[in-house]
C-alpha cells in the first residue's frame, strides 16, 4: 500500500494491490494521516475480508502508533519494505508510475482524471 500524489486537486490516490491476483484498489484520499488510511482500509476490509499481511513503504502514516494498534486488533501483520528501497513494494511503484502519467497526460489535455481513473485500472 502507499500513496501516490498529490494531484492536481490536492488530493492523493490511496493504493493498494492485492499480490495475488495483482488487482488494484485505488481510492482517492484528501489527507496521508493514519485515520484516513485506518478509514479507507476498513471500506476495503468490509467488502473483502482482512487479509493476514499487508505490506507498505516507511512513510508517516504507516509507521503511526494509531495504525500499529489498528493492525494488531484486527490481527494483521504489517510488513514494511526496506528504508530507501521502493523496488521492494515493486509492484504498486511499477502501477503508480504508469497511473502517474496517465492522469498528467488527462489533466494537460483537459479531461478529468477523477473520469478517467477507472478506466485506468
Amino acid at each position: 500500500m502507499d500513496f501516490f500524489g498529490p494531484l492536481p486537486s490536492g488530493e492523493y490516490l490511496f493504493v493498494i494491490e492485492d499480490l495475488y491476483s495483482r488487482y488494484p484498489f485505488v481510492d482517492i484520499i484528501k489527507t496521508t494521516t493514519a485515520l484516513s488510511v485506518i478509514s479507507k482500509l476498513e471500506r476495503l476490509f468490509a467488502i473483502f475480508g482482512y487479509p493476514n499481511k499487508i505490506r507498505s513503504d516507511n512513510g508517516p502514516p504507516f509507521q503511526s502508533e494509531e495504525l500499529k494498534l489498528y493492525f494488531k486488533n484486527v490481527d494483521i501483520k504489517h510488513f514494511k519494505i526496506t528504508p530507501q528501497y521502493p523496488q521492494a513494494n515493486g509492484i504498486v511503484e511499477k502501477f503508480m508510475q504508469v497511473k502517474g502519467k496517465i492522469i498528467k497526460t488527462t489533466h494537460f489535455m483537459g479531461k478529468g482524471w477523477r473520469e478517467e481513473l477507472q478506466s485506468m485500472l
